[in-house]
């Protein structure tokens, strides 16, 4: 099964586990879209869309990152990731305001080169996801979201 199937089975399973779960019907699902500034930086890419209610979200994600040779390994360059994510986000208060935590699986499919730049090797990782951050609300449709620790 490709890495693709296996992301979508994913992404459907748990959007399904998540609504089924769903009975207070007082509650209105929201949904909305997220972006990150550090992966355009470095010239790659970054979009997620979630859904949530309470004190809980389910975000897909989707990043490519070009690290800089800074943090990359000595003797290496050019070293790419794009990365597929599907995360179920708990924040402490309503509303995805203050302290949350997150977790879920995230498929890395990179590529990097030595320092001669002859050739390039691929390789894929599957990862299980664990961050802890702080959402400041700027106002009621907007928020910055800082201090994010993965682990």
């Amino acid at each position: 099964m490709t890495s693709r199937r296996i992301l979508s089975f994913l992404i459907i399973l748990f959007l399904s586990a998540y609504s089924y779960a769903q009975n207070d019907s007082t509650k209105p699902i929201n949904a909305g879209i997220e972006l990150d500034v550090l992966p355009y930086l470095t010239g790659g890419y970054f979009g997620a869309v979630w859904l949530g209610r309470d004190h809980f979200r389910c975000r897909v994600l989707t990043a490519r990152v070009h690290k800089p040779d800074f943090a990359t390994q000595e003797g290496y360059t050019n070293n790419d990731v794009t990365a597929y994510a599907l995360l179920a986000d708990y924040f402490l208060k309503e509303n995805w305001k203050g302290w949350w935590i997150a977790t879920g699986p995230v498929y890395w499919r990179s590529s990097i080169q030595t320092d001669e730049e002859i050739n390039t090797a691929y390789y894929n990782t599957w990862l299980w996801n664990g961050s802890i951050g702080y959402n400041f609300s700027l106002c009621k449709i907007f928020y910055v979201s800082l201090g994010s620790i993965k682990c």
